[in-house]
């Protein structure tokens, strides 16, 4: 079975609003820097490493400063050969209608097969997405989704747990988990096939934050009987959500010189 992947979806909407004492807390969160470099670099590059042929960036809080930063360093980011669109998040401000699943299904009338799906705001070193893509193009998953293995618990229940069965096939997404039960750190890299879309639009409001949350979305995929799948993504990853995240990606960075 071949499972090509084309298109991409990159969610760089976001505020940052729990880094409010950032010096640049006037900018979009992807646009803070690591090494004088904004954060939505980092996963530009590994969408140009991946020979992705279209890019869908949805953008929210202050949109226009992402949009002028990525259009007039189009040739420095090397996008020129990508087919590049912009899609506003209109329900950014509206609690109830926001969140990562109603960002996602936004692009739905640009994807017609596989695509891939990756969070703006994190950053990766030394990963495997050319691995993954390659392991979903030759599997039989309906969906499959970047991990890292650590042994950091408090880094997991700021983010989210996996838990597999015995076919090695993820039965439950676990969002800010209070108790841990593996070390499977879920990480914002997910390929879907074209029909996730109906779970994207029938997401409910999570209880728990009150928006539409992707995980939720996975949860309905999984329950209608979708295949899904999980691959180590390997190598460094950090979610920034924290001034302290982003100073930890900074330290790390300097010392492997990027």
């Amino acid at each position: 079975m071949i499972n090509c992947v084309n298109k991409a979806v990159v969610l760089a909407g976001g505020r940052g609003i729990r880094m409010n004492n950032y010096d640049d807390n006037l900018l979009p969160k992807t646009l803070m820097r690591i090494n004088n470099q904004p954060i939505i670099n980092n996963i530009l590059k590994i969408i140009v490493d991946l020979e992705i042929s279209e890019l869908i960036i949805v953008v929210g809080y202050k949109k226009d400063l992402l949009i002028n930063y990525i259009t007039e360093n189009k040739t420095a980011l090397k996008l020129n050969n990508i087919n590049l669109k912009f899609l506003e998040n209109p329900y950014i401000n509206e609690k109830s209608k926001s969140g990562l699943a109603t960002a996602v299904a936004l692009a739905e009338q640009y994807i017609d097969n596989n695509f891939l799906v990756m969070l703006g705001d994190e950053i990766y070193y030394n990963s495997k997405h050319k691995e993954m893509l390659e392991y979903y193009k030759n599997s039989n998953f309906d969906g499959l989704i970047g991990y890292k293995i650590i042994d950091d618990k408090d880094a997991i229940k700021k983010n989210y747990s996996l838990k597999f069965n015995d076919k090695s096939q993820i039965i439950e997404l676990i969002e800010k988990p209070e108790i841990i039960e593996n070390n499977f750190l879920g990480c914002g890299t997910y390929i879907f096939k074209k029909d996730f879309f109906e779970f994207l639009k029938n997401c409910p409001v999570s209880k728990r934050t009150g928006k539409c949350e992707l995980a939720d979305s996975i949860m309905l995929y999984i329950q209608s009987g979708a295949i899904i799948g999980g691959f180590d993504l390997n190598g460094y990853y950090m979610n920034i959500n924290y001034i302290a995240d982003l100073a930890a990606a900074q330290e790390y960075a300097k010392k492997i010189e990027i």
